[in-house]
């Protein structure tokens, strides 16, 4: 059965403050009843090779930070234990988080090239050598001007 971090966070309410052991003990406890409604802390201490005392308090929400680590570190644990329990603190999917971070990444770029141009596309003049000096066609002209402001703009008007 996957657990998803809606079903745990919609047991504790819309809004978590701040990221705590008590609230990962609470998130561990809700998974663990949500993946086993029956038998769950023998099932506990079987899929994660912990002791009874150790089974009995994740399932009563009073895990230590060392028992979180053995589930975490253990074969059957890892990120699918860390995703939703972490989701469910964190009130955001690892998938929600990737989607958000790459939209930012993509938004980022689009202002870069507004703000650049594309400068690859403007026209190279023949005469100067830039398609046909072997080096390739994607290369600026060498005799073009190299300096920045009015003198280099090539409708400068030159001071009467």
């Amino acid at each position: 059965m996957t657990v998803t971090h809606m079903e745990i966070r919609d047991d504790f309410g819309e809004n978590l403050p701040g990221f705590e052991l008590a609230r990962a003990r609470d998130a561990l406890a809700k998974y663990v009843e949500l993946r086993w409604p029956w038998g769950r802390r023998k099932a506990v201490a079987r899929e994660w090779g912990l002791n009874d005392d150790e089974a009995r308090s994740v399932c009563s929400g009073r895990a230590s930070w060392a028992t979180f680590d053995k589930i975490v570190t253990h074969p059957h644990g890892g990120w699918q234990v860390l995703l939703p329990v972490f989701a469910a603190l964190l009130d955001q999917t690892a998938e929600q988080f990737i989607i958000e971070k790459r939209n930012a990444h993509a938004k980022r770029a689009e202002r870069l090239g507004a703000l650049v141009g594309d400068w690859w596309a403007l026209p190279a003049d023949p005469g100067v050598g830039a398609a046909d000096d072997g080096r390739g066609s994607d290369r600026r002209p060498r005799n073009g001007p190299h300096r920045l402001g009015k003198a280099a703009h090539p409708r400068a008007r030159s001071a009467p």
